[in-house]
């Protein structure tokens, strides 16, 4: 886990550190997959596909420097953890940790203890266990604003599956629904590989690679159901970027979408309407044009908490 500080006018980012599988003792970074941040910023949890673990590391909040605290790890000390660890979130109060485990075709729910840095299985769902749907190779898990429900983008099932994730100020886990490609006239979901959730908790995106589309969904808070909105796919109607659309991410404002296209080498840039969720295509970035360099397939793409840069991770 490579750490960088940020300059909040400029963007820029300047090299801090890392932390290595391996070395001075930290554990379960082998093939790290999905990074994420706890909402007071103290802890940083690292899901690790190959390790089958999910690593706990403190963060200090002033340099940013990350201690290596412990990890939980598949048939470690007896602990049922990730197998294929994909994806990490955590709950908007930050007492509950959600993993996909690929491997698994499940979603882990993990109680946390930030006094000391432990975090305690709590939920599983697999799927075809009773009832769970559209679990089939979990690659991406969000959470809605509100901690009620999590969805989760499975590229085996060309699907989302609806979970509830809490009632009233009861956590628990439990499978709704799911939306699939191909069923009731949805589309863009082959390949189903992200998913984000607008910061009003109105609508929800995901991204089909195979079909190189960004699938939009109205999000009912009530339910956490998801209607199924429209779609935009690369070389339709102008849009460009989307070949291999493999992440999505929502400004905290609401106002624009970006997507990372694997095989574009791009990222694709949409305006969004807060009220229908409707997107309209605004261009692109890519690799090798205009001077930019560094996205040849990316993979991850993500907006600062201002809203004032985006980032994007490249294979």
């Amino acid at each position: 886990v490579a750490m960088f500080s940020r300059d909040s006018t400029t963007g820029a980012l300047t090299y801090l550190g890392l932390r290595r599988d391996g070395v001075d003792g930290v554990d379960g970074l082998l093939y790290a997959s999905s990074v994420t941040v706890s909402p007071d910023g103290k802890h940083v949890y690292v899901a690790s596909e190959t390790d089958d673990a999910v690593s706990i590391f403190g963060r200090n909040s002033t340099t940013g420097a990350l201690t290596y605290e412990d990890m939980q790890q598949d048939g470690v000390t007896f602990r049922e953890v990730p197998n294929g660890a994909t994806s990490v979130t955590v709950s908007p109060d930050g007492s509950r940790v959600y993993v996909a485990a690929y491997e698994d075709d499940a979603i882990l729910q993990f109680q946390s203890y930030p006094a000391t840095n432990y975090l305690h299985l709590s939920r599983t769902l697999v799927d075809g266990i009773q009832g769970a749907d559209g679990l089939d190779g979990p690659l991406s898990v969000a959470m809605s604003p509100d901690g009620k429900h999590l969805y989760v983008a499975s590229v085996n099932d060309d699907a989302v599956a609806v979970l509830r994730a809490r009632v009233a100020e009861v956590y628990h886990l439990e499978y709704l629904e799911m939306q699939q490609d191909g069923v009731a006239g949805v589309d863009g979901l082959e390949g189903a590989c992200s998913v984000a959730v607008s910061p009003d908790g109105n609508h929800v995106l995901a991204t089909g690679f195979i079909d190189d589309a960004l699938a939009i969904f109205a999000r009912d808070p009530a339910t956490g159901a998801l209607p199924y909105v429209g779609l935009q796919r690369d070389g339709v109607a102008g849009v460009d970027g989307l070949d291999g659309a493999r992440s999505v991410a929502v400004s905290p404002d609401g106002s624009h979408v970006y997507a990372a296209g694997y095989y574009d080498n791009a990222i694709a840039m949409f305006g969004r309407n807060p009220e229908t969720g409707a997107l309209t295509y605004l261009g692109l970035l890519q690799d090798g044009s205009g001077g930019v360099d560094g996205l040849e397939n990316p993979v991850s793409v993500t907006v600062s908490p201002d809203g004032s840069h985006v980032y994007a991770a490249s294979f």
